[in-house]
């Protein structure tokens, strides 16, 4: 996984904390379950790394695979909590 595409997912899951933290403290399980999957990519993110980062050539590397999926999956998760915080929203105001 190139290096700015790593800054994009991290970015990503940065962002979506400050947005959450609009709506909620930091003590918030929401933005715990954000502050957790943060850590979890950067520790595989530096595993990745210090592992020689990636293969080279063409061939599949599973690792970054996985990894790929795990960030994902961890944005999927955080939209899927907001969107699901502006609804409840939106239906306490019809």
């Amino acid at each position: 996984m190139p290096r700015a595409r790593r800054s994009r997912r991290h970015r990503s899951l940065e962002l979506e904390r400050d947005r959450l933290l609009q709506d909620f403290k930091p003590d918030s399980r929401y933005v715990r379950d954000i502050d957790a999957q943060i850590a979890m990519a950067r520790a595989r993110l530096a595993e990745f790394e210090l592992a020689g980062g990636g293969i080279d050539g063409t061939e599949v590397n599973p690792i970054h695979q996985e990894l790929r999926s795990e960030l994902v999956r961890a944005e999927s998760q955080a939209m899927e909590r907001r969107a699901s915080s502006f609804r409840s929203r939106l239906r306490c105001r019809l």
